[in-house]
């Protein structure tokens, strides 16, 4: 289930991933992908370069207790 606060927490994620890929000369080239994660909070995407197949992890910092 997607909220507003979700859909933020992803706009802001992507932002961020954006500017890590930016910051090596790289971007994300197509959309993200959706991956089934386990059965944490987490959420995985795959992200795909012009040279690179990566997984991204985004983990609400109020849902860890590490």
């Amino acid at each position: 289930m997607h909220t507003a606060q979700s859909s933020g927490r992803l706009r802001e994620f992507e932002t961020w991933v954006d500017r890590v890929l930016a910051d090596d000369g790289d971007h994300v080239s197509g959309a993200w992908q959706s991956v089934v994660g386990d059965a944490s909070f987490r959420r995985f995407f795959r992200l795909r370069t012009r040279s690179r197949s990566l997984i991204a992890m985004d983990a609400p910092p109020a849902t860890e207790n590490n």
